[in-house]
């Protein structure tokens, strides 16, 4: 979804919105997905074990839509939001429940979304320069 967005923006186009703006997913930053896996290679504790990686936390799409629209510079309300039916079959939310991962590994997300959402707007708009 947030590349998605953001695809739109970069556009200069209004952001389509399939399903409900207050619908909700657990957003985390591809760096604490990496460190997670690579806590798992190399922990005994992980061995034969299943984690759930995620924030543990529920972004509703309004949330996420406000997010990006103010990394992008714009201002939340005046950046046009088009919302159409639902996609055939997708939940109304989801999110992480990463007590196991806490437990066994002491591990934690540790980039909140905004910071995320900024930093892939950075990356963005300096490679289409």
């Amino acid at each position: 979804m947030v590349s998605i967005y953001m695809a739109y923006i970069a556009k200069e186009e209004a952001i389509l919105v399939k399903g409900s703006r207050d619908r909700f997913r657990d957003f985390i930053y591809i760096d604490d997905v990496v460190d997670a896996f690579i806590r798992t290679v190399f922990s005994e504790k992980a061995v034969n074990k299943t984690f759930n990686v995620g924030t543990g936390k529920q972004t509703f799409i309004w949330q996420l839509l406000d997010e990006i629209i103010k990394a992008f510079g714009y201002k939340v309300g005046n950046y046009p939001i088009q919302f159409e039916g639902n996609t055939p079959g997708d939940q109304i939310g989801i999110y992480a429940d990463i007590s196991k991962i806490k437990r066994y590994l002491s591990w934690e997300p540790k980039i909140e979304l905004t910071d995320g959402i900024v930093k892939i707007v950075e990356w963005l708009t300096s490679s289409t320069k």
